[in-house]
This record gives structure tokens, C-alpha cells and sequence, in this order.
């Protein structure tokens, strides 16, 4: 769809308000922070069981973000999370001895999934295997005839989102409050209609769309494929990426727990971990110098592609319509020293515009949060988001409307885990960074040693 296409602007009418700062704040961040709460219960109790040793955190990790998606898109509670099922399940293993791996690393055995969850991420895996296929339509239609697992996990999928608009009506019409994507998109149509002196129409499909398509496209960007998912966190999950970084330099890990502590004192002396409206609302320089120089060194988006639209030049070069532009984000001037380029190549609106500074080339390689930080006029240390080049969620109209939203999971989710966890260094071995190159770069091995941090 193009963006000049009206659908392009109805879609974003519908959805726009889930990105401002009072519903990230008010509705979003607690659903968050309760999942993220979650998943250190569940690593507090896999941390006391493997006594010191590593555990494979990937499949954790992506049972965190399927339960922060959902709560998010449908405000769906404990009985349908993965990662409750999971601390259930060992609940029941007590003192019985784990299996290692050749590795040394502890074998956690993973209950099966709540059917309707189990639906929705075989659709992700689904959606995600299309991106590989040379015809994804023709790929679609001969798995739906062929697969019967599908065709059922589509039809739950559908059960499932009509039922959970009937219980969000049910809560909206008693006076319940705003909870979740789904109740926003509702209360929309509500006022729309009254508007337009209509009855609603929740059931549409445009409005089943919307839901369907944030769920389980989320859902799909966690499929090997095609994310940085359960483990660089893409578009929704960077967080093992961030921990991997963190562990392997205990300097960077030391320096930001120190900064939480400091910027959340109050939480620190009272022995509790900080709150919801304390993490969004606090600033921590070196917290968002972490957060963004992980996303610059193993980002969501190595490349992103525009067609262009007419005749146009770039850096001098003369460029027809209905070309393809692959802008990569992880080569020169991102990691990697940047190309000569002329200034009398660029546009006078692309000069009039550069706003960023340049990444110094002798470092430019490292992992190095302190790039971010500058001091200011009243000579304190803030964050500086313009620093240099970085661009992990895509730019303009079609980069990535869960920006923001993103960003608000990242600080919650990394806040907590580095808040209550010391992140040991592993093995050579464990802590590789090695990848594997699809259409993003997902990490072969994503394990963490993890001593409670009292």
C-alpha cells in the first residue's frame, strides 16, 4: 500500500493515538511493566536452580515479548501469559536435578504453550516463512490447503479476537477503563459513530484487521527469519542483544546499574525495584546512551528499501522512477568509517538539513555507550539523541510506528533485568556474536548467567 493510498491515512487515523505520550504512559507501560515483572520472577527462579550457570534465554525472551504484544494489542491477563506458564511449570521441578548440555549449560525443559498463544505463533512463524518465499500469495494459499494445523491456528486466532472484543466491550460499556490497543480502537469507533449518528460497528473488518495485523505481524518479526527478535529485540524485543552487550563488558554494566540506583534513590532505599511511573518518568542519560548504542550496533533494520515515485537525483547521481534504494544501517558511517562524499553532491535541502554530528572513526567499530552523552550549557551530563548517524527503526512516513512504543519497552524491560540481575561474562563459546544472515541477523546463541543482585 502506498502511502498516498487514502486506506494508508484511514489505518493511521485509527491507530494514531496509541503512540502519544499520555497512552504510552497511562495504558501501555503498565501492561509493560507488569510482563517484564514477569519475566524476573521467572529468571529469579531459573537463576537460583541453575546455581551460577548459563542458560539458553532465548526462548524467555521471546515468551516475553509474545506476552507484552498481547497484553499490549488485547490487555490479555496472567491465564493466557507464557511466561506465568512457565514459572507453573517450575514450580513443579523443586530440587530435581537439571540436565547440562556439553556446553555447561542448564537445560530448562519448556511446557507447551496455551493453545490460543501456540495459534497466534504459528501464525508469526507463518508470516515470517512468506517473507523468505519467491511467490509469498501463491506460498499462502498452498499452506492454507495443505496445512490443516494453519487453517485451525487461523480460525483460533479469529475466535480469539472476536471474543476479546466482546469482553472489552463488556468492561468499556461498565465504565472499565482504557487497557490495552484494542479498548483504544473501540473507543474510537464508539465516538466515531455518535459522531456520525450511526451504530457502531465493532466488528468490522477494518477493525479486526487493525488488531489482527498488529498482533500477529508483531508476533511474526520474533520468527528467526525475519527478526532481531527473542534475541537483538526487533521492533519489539532488542532486550538479549542489549544483556549480551552488557555482559560481555561489566564496565558498561556496573556504570548503568550504578545510574539506576542513583537516578531511582528513593526506590534503592526502600529495597523495592523502581515503579512504573518512575521508570518513564525519570531520566537516566546513561540508561538511553546504552539503550541507543545497542540499537546501533546490532539494530532492528541493517537495511530498509523506498521505491522512488519520480525522476529524482541522489548524491549527484541521476535515479528514475520505480527504482528500488536500499539504504543500509549498518555499514559506513554507522560502524564502519563513512565515504567521502562531496558536499556539492548532496541537495540544498539535504545540507540545509543535516542535523547529526559524525562518529569518531577510531572507535566508530566498539561498543560505546558514552558517545551519546554530552554535557550541557549548565554543565551536566545528558543524553544527546543527534550525536550521530543511527537508524533503527526506518525514517519518514513509513519507518516504524512502534517507535516510541519500542523505545518505552526497551527502557522498562533492560531498567528491571539490569535493576535486579548480575549479568556474568560467559564463555567465548556462549557469548558469541556470531549470526546467521536472512533478511536480518539473528544470533546463533543467546545464553545468560545470572546472579540475583541483592
Amino acid at each position: 500500500m502506498r502511502t498516498s493510498d487514502p486506506r494508508f491515512k484511514g489505518n493511521k487515523e485509527l491507530v494514531k493515538d496509541l503512540m502519544t505520550p499520555a497512552f504510552l504512559h497511562e495504558v501501555s507501560a503498565p501492561e509493560i511493566y507488569a510482563k517484564a515483572t514477569s519475566l524476573v520472577d521467572l529468571w529469579t527462579v531459573k537463576a537460583k536452580l541453575a546455581a551460577g550457570r548459563p542458560f539458553n534465554a532465548d526462548r524467555d525472551i521471546f515468551d516475553a515479548a509474545i506476552d507484552i504484544i498481547n497484553a499490549a494489542t488485547f490487555g490479555l491477563g496472567d491465564d493466557l501469559s507464557t511466561v506465568k506458564h512457565q514459572l507453573d511449570s517450575l514450580a513443579r521441578v523443586g530440587d530435581a536435578e537439571l540436565p547440562l548440555s556439553p556446553d555447561g549449560s542448564v537445560e530448562f525443559a519448556h511446557p507447551p504453550d496455551v493453545p490460543e498463544i501456540a495459534a497466534i505463533h504459528e501464525i508469526g512463524l507463518h508470516i515470517g516463512e512468506q517473507f523468505k518465499a519467491l511467490f509469498p500469495k501463491i506460498s499462502h494459499r498452498y499452506k492454507v490447503l495443505t496445512r490443516p494445523s494453519l487453517v485451525k491456528a487461523i480460525s483460533m486466532k479469529d475466535k480469539l479476537i472476536h471474543d476479546e472484543i466482546e469482553k472489552a466491550l463488556a468492561r468499556l460499556r461498565s465504565g472499565g477503563r482504557v487497557r490495552s490497543a484494542m479498548d483504544h480502537i473501540l473507543q474510537r469507533e464508539m465516538n466515531a459513530a455518535k459522531k456520525a449518528d450511526r451504530l457502531p460497528v465493532f466488528h468490522s473488518p477494518r477493525i479486526h484487521d487493525e488488531v489482527r495485523d498488529g498482533n500477529t505481524i508483531r508476533t511474526s518479526q520474533l520468527h528467526p527469519t525475519i527478526r532481531q527478535g527473542s534475541s537483538w529485540f526487533a521492533k519489539t524485543d532488542f532486550r538479549l542483544g542489549m544483556i549480551k552487550w552488557v555482559a560481555d563488558d561489566q564496565g558498561v554494566q556496573n556504570k548503568l546499574r550504578a545510574a539506576l540506583r542513583s537516578a531511582y534513590g528513593t526506590a534503592l532505599d526502600e529495597k523495592r525495584q523502581p515503579s512504573v511511573t518512575e521508570l518513564w518518568k525519570t531520566p537516566v542519560p546513561y540508561l538511553d546512551a546504552v539503550i541507543e548504542e545497542s540499537l546501533r550496533v546490532t539494530g532492528p533494520l541493517p537495511v530498509s528499501q523506498r521505491r522512488t515515485v519520480v525522476d529524482t537525483v541522489i548524491l549527484g547521481r541521476n535515479i528514475p522512477k520505480g527504482t528500488d534504494i536500499i539504504f543500509v544501517a549498518n555499514g559506513p558511517s554507522y560502524l564502519s568509517p563513512s565515504i567521502s562524499v562531496p558536499d556539492n553532491a548532496r541537495s540544498e535541502s539535504s545540507r540545509a538539513k543535516y542535523s547529526h554530528g559524525h562518529w569518531n572513526p577510531e572507535d566508530i567499530h566498539l561498543f560505546r555507550p558514552e558517545r551519546w552523552l554530552r554535557i550541557d550549557e549548565n554543565g551536566r551530563e545528558v543524553f544527546d539523541p543527534q550525536a550521530g548517524p543511527a537508524m533503527p527503526f526506518g525514517l519518514g512516513p513509513r519507518g516504524c510506528f512502534g517507535r516510541r512504543l519500542a523505545y518505552l519497552e526497551i527502557r522498562i524491560v533492560l531498567a528491571l533485568l539490569v535493576w535486579n540481575f548480575e549479568f556474568q561474562r560467559l564463555s567465548e563459546e556462549l557469548s558469541s556474536h556470531a549470526v546467521v544472515d536472512t533478511l536480518t541477523s539473528t544470533p546463533e546463541k543467546c545464553f545468560v548467567a545470572l546472579n540475583k543482585v541483592s
